[in-house]
């Protein structure tokens, strides 16, 4: 069985006589190829064809050094709070325009080289250092337990499995809509209050809902 360099090899060679030979031909040539390598009939066909440069150095990737580090993040997060959260380019100019004077006002400790770098910052690498931010604040806020608005936390309310039936005084509140088959346009509305305890009835029709 061949090994992955021996494959290389006779592709390598194969490929010229491939390149200069007709349709079933290469038919031929790719059944062949298919029992030598045990490779796979539609990669065989990519790397033969006139795309694959076997002689090519593969391409080296790049490591740049990082220039922000978690420390002038942590500076860049705080920035971008007080200033309400915005994008990049609108954080540009805050941070330009206030920097010196939060750092004299004693809002924000940075050293100069700190205070260079986050003035240096493009839009896109400030935007590109609080994804991170962004998405924990988003997670947060989605998992986050609802509050009910004021008017709930003013009125004493109770789901139906904590009722006292023995008790008068426990009212439920409905809205019956009277539309038929469409809820489009103005139709009557009955507001349904029954007292749990007693079933005591009351009922009263709105126009709309307003």
């Amino acid at each position: 069985m061949m090994n992955m360099e021996s494959k290389k090899q006779y592709l390598r060679e194969l490929q010229k006589e491939y390149l200069k030979t007709g349709k079933t031909r290469k038919g031929v040539l790719l059944d062949e190829a298919e029992k030598r390598t045990g490779l796979d009939r539609k990669y065989l066909t990519r790397r033969l064809s006139a795309r694959t440069r076997w002689d090519r150095s593969p391409r080296l990737k790049s490591t740049r050094p990082r220039q922000f580090g978690s420390d002038l993040i942590i500076h860049l997060v705080k920035l971008w709070v007080i200033f309400d959260q915005p994008c990049g380019q609108r954080l540009i100019v805050s941070i330009t325009d206030e920097l010196e004077h939060l750092r004299q006002a004693g809002e924000i400790i940075v050293t100069d080289e700190q205070a260079t770098k986050l003035l240096k910052m493009s839009a896109k690498t400030i935007d590109s250092l609080l994804i991170h931010e962004k998405e924990t604040r988003r997670l947060n806020l989605k998992y986050e337990k609802k509050k009910h608005p004021l008017i709930y936390q003013a009125i004493p309310t109770k789901m139906s499995d904590s009722w006292d039936r023995e008790i008068y005084g426990s009212i439920q509140i409905d809205g019956v809509e009277h539309c038929g088959v469409t809820t489009a346009g103005q139709y009557a509305n009955t507001i349904s209050h029954t007292d749990i305890a007693s079933h005591w009835w009351e009922g009263e029709a709105i126009s709309g809902k307003g």
